[in-house]
């Protein structure tokens, strides 16, 4: 499985996703919790990271998604 990584209407990197977990008490010391106390306890390493510089539309497209989609959650996307 693959991650890519996304802002200002790129994709900016690309990474092979090595472990998931989640792990709540983690996830508060880092990022702290939303108002009703949850908080963002999925997590990931990812290995071999690579730096891409690729539109949205580009992969969107690859996707399935409107070409201006802004990633903002966890996807499972196939291999580009």
């Amino acid at each position: 499985m693959w991650c890519y990584s996304a802002d200002n209407g790129r994709f900016f990197l690309k990474g092979r996703v090595g472990a998931k977990w989640r792990n709540a008490e983690l996830a508060r010391f880092l990022w702290g919790q939303r108002a009703d106390g949850e908080t963002w306890e999925l997590m990931y390493s990812l290995l071999e990271f690579e730096s891409i510089d690729t539109p949205y539309d580009v992969l969107n497209g690859r996707w399935g998604y409107k070409p201006l989609t802004s990633p903002r959650s966890f996807r499972l996307l196939g291999r580009v």
